[in-house]
């Protein structure tokens, strides 16, 4: 995982860099400019990064539910075998 992470991360951190100090157009990469929310590009950006949040925590809720499903599923088994032997 930290494979994958490592260079997200300093990809993002140099982006971040760039954008704070206003070097895209010096750059040719004006398109990077992703805080203008008056262009189609940012909007099109918060719109994907809006629903992309959505899906994040629509997932991590299912998830956090099938946990605590298979937590009950396995106190009661313990509950059962303990009924049965004693």
């Amino acid at each position: 995982a930290i494979m994958v992470a490592l260079p997200s991360t300093a990809l993002t951190v140099l982006l971040e860099v760039l954008a704070e100090r206003n070097m895209f157009g010096e750059l040719g990469l004006e398109f990077l400019n992703l805080a203008d929310s008056d262009t189609v590009l940012g909007v099109a950006w918060s719109a994907v990064s809006s629903l992309l949040g959505f899906l994040v925590v629509f997932r991590t809720g299912q998830a956090y539910n099938r946990f605590w499903e298979g937590c009950n599923a396995i106190y009661q088994m313990q509950g059962e075998w303990f009924d049965a032997f004693a």
